[in-house]
């Protein structure tokens, strides 16, 4: 959507790092979701991913928690921000 702060860039990055790695494993957990006025709503949300270098076969664990705030549009709750939390 028009509304997604560099998505075309995100969209290469990931694309990009999905021909390296294979994911055996992704979970995710939400936290901390808060409504907002006017039809927005913010969350906490970590993402622990298993990553598995194509080529060496290295696994690597990655954890990083982001803070994404959503907007309700035609009847949709939508991703508006994704900020790295500290």
């Amino acid at each position: 959507p028009p509304n997604f702060p560099q998505l075309q860039q995100r969209v290469k990055n990931i694309s990009k790092t999905l021909k390296i790695y294979d994911y055996p494993k992704m979970d995710f957990e939400i936290m901390e979701v808060r409504l907002l006025a006017g039809k927005t709503a913010e969350a906490r949300v970590t993402w622990k991913v298993e990553a598995r270098n194509i080529s060496t076969l290295k696994n690597e664990n990655i954890s990083k928690t982001y803070l994404i705030r959503f907007a309700r549009e035609s009847g949709q709750w939508r991703i508006k921000a994704l900020d790295k939390a500290e």
